[in-house]
């Protein structure tokens, strides 16, 4: 497969200063008090979660010109399509919905206003890869799988055979009262795509799309990219010799072990990190706060492991986080499982969930720093993660 390439630009931390709008905005009203142009009644800002921040104009402490406030969310959600994710896809649904449902009618006590114009759309992990024989899932004669392609059919029950590249609801197209449902069945991609899941590329390359650019709305949207997969990231590096190394036949015992013996002939994370900052567009300029990082992938059901991407500072030394290569009773390679449900298949009696440390995840989410966010796929329950989300979103948007 030839992957469609991009440039990936470095760009240092040097002359990025966050300076949170909840201060800025109060420095406003101490301005319009003394004028008399506010009132002593004005409602306080609420100082709960990340809020949105600004650009410096170098390091030398003046403020930059100022980018429209955000008073819009675009949500691109990238799903795990390999057969392991039946279970977790219907956990998925549920939660898509229940994100949905938090943003448009937020509980009381979150004291945030309702997000009145969402867009919504889902991609696949399914890139495809460069070899000449068939793989799980892997169609050689299909070359760069899915390509983050906008997913508009559904494999859910009940739900429609197909939906628009995206939902949205807004003034204009006011669909509150479906829109949890629509995403809760646009997320059941099915479990036939590719074994090799390239999520943080796909999620990269979706932004990266012409034929998708209407999807996001520049400096007036935040961008929230949130991955749901039980698989550690095997974003190969176009041109590498990633997919050339000998283990990667069909017959080899330690396939299923093989993105985590090549790391390095992956992209590197800060540099799919940066083009996710800056939606895709290579020139564009990265807005602290813009853009929203979270994953439900392999970790630990620990505090250490998740939570805000400033959080996980300790995660990536754990031993259960590691690549640990073990044998099955056929001598077949395997990594052990970062985190295994609590739950039970009653058909099978194994785990419904057994997920590969998400070392690359958790280093992504610490490249956003408190707009990174981690949750563990094995954890029966996904809301307290879309709650956070949710509530991270709601807090930078303009009232």
């Amino acid at each position: 497969m030839k992957q469609p390439g991009y440039s990936l630009i470095d760009i240092g931390n040097s002359g990025i200063r966050r300076l949170p709008m909840k201060y800025t905005l109060k420095v406003l009203q101490c301005c319009l008090l003394l004028f008399g142009i506010l009132s002593c009644d004005q409602k306080d800002l609420d100082d709960s979660g990340p809020t949105k921040t600004q650009e410096s104009d170098g390091g030398s402490g003046d403020e930059a010109e100022n980018y429209d406030d955000f008073d819009k969310v675009d949500i691109l959600v990238v799903v795990d399509n390999s057969k392991s994710m039946e279970e977790e896809q219907l956990r998925l649904s549920d939660a898509a919905g229940h994100l949905v449902d938090s943003l448009i009618d937020p509980p009381g006590e979150w004291n945030v206003d309702s997000v009145k114009d969402i867009r919504f759309a889902v991609v696949t992990t399914d890139m495809g890869m460069d070899v000449d024989e068939d793989f799980s899932g892997c169609d050689s004669t299909l070359p760069g799988g899915d390509k983050g392609e906008f997913q508009t059919s559904s494999n859910g029950d009940g739900c429609a055979d197909s939906y628009p590249d995206w939902m949205e609801t807004s003034s204009e197209n006011q669909n509150e009262d479906t829109m949890a449902d629509y995403c809760g069945c646009m997320v059941q991609v099915g479990t036939e795509g590719c074994g090799f899941e390239l999520q943080l590329y796909a999620a990269a390359y979706a932004l990266q799309r012409t034929d998708q650019k209407d999807f996001l709305r520049g400096t007036s949207a935040l961008l929230a990219v949130i991955i749901i997969s039980d698989e550690s990231d095997c974003s190969a590096r176009p041109g590498s010799d990633f997919w050339k190394h000998p283990e990667m036949t069909t017959t080899s015992p330690d396939i299923n072990t093989y993105c985590a013996q090549y790391q390095d002939d992956l992209i590197p994370v800060k540099d799919l990190a940066d083009i996710i900052k800056k939606k895709g567009d290579e020139n564009g300029k990265m807005i602290p706060g813009s853009v929203l990082f979270a994953a439900i992938a392999g970790v630990p059901m620990v505090d250490a492991c998740q939570g805000n991407g400033s959080q996980l500072g300790s995660c990536l030394n754990r031993a259960d986080m590691k690549f640990v290569r073990a044998e099955d009773a056929q001598g077949r390679g395997y990594l052990k499982a970062a985190c295994v449900s609590d739950s039970v298949d009653p058909d099978t009696n194994e785990p419904t969930t057994e997920a590969s440390p998400g070392r690359r995840f958790v280093m992504m989410a610490q490249e956003f720093d408190e707009y990174g966010y981690i949750y563990s796929i094995c954890n029966e329950n996904w809301s307290p993660a879309m709650d956070a989300v949710a509530k991270t979103i709601a807090n930078n948007l303009s009232d």
